[in-house]
């Protein structure tokens, strides 16, 4: 919506809804990566996925999957996966 950013796919209700300036974000779904600000390199696949992500290089597919995600180069699958995460490398 109001990115300066290069490279993002936002499909879905509020996808990349609070996105600014990071680049090479994919989101797919409803919410998804919906509160990232400049986060880069993430892929998120699925209702609120990483929807509160701070970080770069997540990838995160299933519903709520990593979604309050505060840590980098992470991998979420599945309902919930990785839903209150902070580290990074999981």
């Amino acid at each position: 919506l109001n990115t300066t950013g290069s490279y993002n796919i936002g499909i879905g209700g509020s996808a990349l809804w609070s996105h600014t300036v990071g680049y090479y974000n994919i989101a797919l779904g409803g919410l998804a990566l919906g509160l990232n600000i400049d986060g880069e390199r993430n892929i998120a696949i699925g209702y609120n996925s990483l929807a509160q992500n701070t970080k770069d290089h997540n990838t995160a597919i299933g519903f709520n999957a990593g979604g309050t995600n505060n840590g980098s180069s992470n991998v979420f699958l599945g309902y919930y996966a990785g839903y209150n995460e902070s580290g990074s490398n999981s």
